[in-house]
């Protein structure tokens, strides 16, 4: 997902470095590079955000009302998968 959400933005943006790291056979090392990058900085935002916000703590929770659990959850996913896709993905988007 990450890699090719990379690609994608490579070809329609950034071209010229697209060009160089195809014609210097570097654009699959730097999509794999990207893609563990975004994947280890997800998952570390993730737990960060589920820690502050006590979500992890909340077995309760989990128990009696599994569908506010799944939503907070996915809330905390969101906010880390768009903040990996600004600082990775799409680094030069509205600057």
């Amino acid at each position: 997902m990450w890699g090719q959400r990379r690609l994608s933005y490579l070809k329609n943006c950034l071209k010229v470095l697209y060009y160089y790291l195809f014609t210097s056979c570097k654009l699959n090392f730097h999509l794999a590079d990207i893609k563990d990058h975004a994947q280890v900085l997800f998952l570390r935002l993730v737990e960060e955000y589920a820690e502050k916000e006590g979500i992890m703590k909340m077995k309760q929770l989990k128990e009696e009302n599994q569908m506010e659990w799944v939503c907070r959850m996915s809330n905390l996913e969101n906010r880390a998968a768009e903040i990996v896709k600004a600082e990775l993905i799409y680094p030069f988007e509205g600057r």
